[in-house]
């Protein structure tokens, strides 16, 4: 249970601070955004809109695991303190329309609105994102501080009272310091919403398995106390969905420009390979900005980060190193590459582990 006191004190001295402290711990490209900055790719983005994965279970099995999810979702927007928000997280990746790597659909909209100080579509574009989501705890991070903007406090005591019990729930098992205390995770914007609020900077990343569980294992930095360390966090749901999909790929699930892995290596340990092999490199299927950090701002500070990636065989990122880049900008690198995903590389004809890099280019907005 500490590490679950200290999410929630840690929140609600965040929140005391008001809105640009919360924008900080919302973790979305929009929220870097409002700060003035962007950072774009080394190639124009082509993301291709995520669908959701195959589902074969029987239609009465999909009802009864949504009956129970609404009825619980009702019972959170009523306050109940009693409703397991675990529960409801693992049933919401059971579900049609789970996509673990998405974004709120008005992120873009809100950025916009954000830039204006137009604090009533701020909050109605987090309720909008809230109607599709509730669970989406971007969303309610930002009404939080919304609401108290427009003088609604019981509005802002509830999305804040939906945050600390998603939070609770993400941190139930521990700490994070071993794969038994892991945090768990269903959704890439909750992994980082939770590193935001504990306030630790990604530094690397691999991915492990063990006992049949899933784990992405983060190197992290302590901006407080600047002490290193690492974090489990379980994804088991992700990496669930992401074989599904991989498994059954959309009619059009290529990007637009047909990017791949530059430096592209078949990695060793690679069987049925003889002379020089055929190898078809993956194209990017979804791709994520890095965004630009605001310790940069002041000195606008500008470079080119190159992220040395290893993909599996279902064309996901386990593993990412930083190879060239200013120190400033290798935490907003590396948490970017982790969210990419590539079709599959073919070795023969048989999906296989690569190995390439990604260059991020980070510039001050003018």
């Amino acid at each position: 249970m500490h590490g679950v006191n200290f999410v929630v004190r840690r929140l609600a001295f965040s929140v005391g601070f008001g809105f640009a402290c919360i924008i900080t711990l919302a973790g979305t490209d929009a929220m870097a955004a409002a700060a003035g900055h962007h950072v774009q790719d080394a190639a124009p983005q082509a993301v291709v809109p995520q669908t959701a994965a195959p589902d074969l279970r029987p239609a009465q099995d999909i009802d009864a695991l949504k009956k129970e999810f609404d009825a619980g979702i009702e019972r959170l927007k009523k306050g109940d303190a009693t409703v397991d928000v675990r529960r409801l997280r693992m049933l919401a990746t059971e579900l049609p329309g789970y996509r673990p790597d998405a974004r709120g659909a008005s992120a873009t909209a809100m950025i916009e609105a954000i830039q204006r100080g137009e604090m009533q579509q701020v909050l109605d574009l987090a309720l909008t994102d809230l109607g599709v989501d509730y669970l989406d705890i971007d969303a309610h991070l930002v009404a939080v501080v919304a609401s108290q903007a427009l003088g609604d406090a019981p509005a802002a005591a509830h999305h804040e009272f939906v945050v600390r019990r998603i939070l609770e729930s993400m941190t139930s098992a521990g700490d994070g310091s071993t794969p038994a205390q892991a945090f768990s995770v269903i959704t890439i914007r909750e992994q980082d919403a939770l590193l935001r609020v504990l306030g630790l900077q990604v530094t690397s990343q691999t991915a492990e398995d063990a006992d049949k569980h899933f784990f992405d294992v983060l190197v992290v930095l302590d901006r407080k106390t600047n002490a290193e360390r690492r974090v489990y966090f379980n994804i088991d749901p992700i990496v669930k969905y992401r074989r599904a999909r991989a498994a059954s790929p959309p009619a059009d699930g290529r990007a637009a420009d047909g990017q791949t892995l530059d430096g592209l290596t078949v990695q060793s340990g690679t069987t049925g390979a003889t002379g020089a092999p055929e190898v078809v490199a993956g194209r990017v299927l979804v791709r994520r900005p890095a965004q630009y950090p605001n310790e940069a701002r002041s000195q606008r500070l500008a470079d080119d980060v190159i992220v040395e990636v290893d993909v599996d065989e279902t064309g996901n990122v386990t593993g990412a190193r930083v190879l060239k880049g200013l120190l400033v900008f290798r935490p907003a690198a590396i948490a970017a590459a982790r969210q990419w995903v590539f079709e599959p590389t073919l070795l023969l004809g048989t999906p296989v582990k690569v190995r390439g890099t990604i260059t991020f280019r980070f510039r001050a907005s003018m």
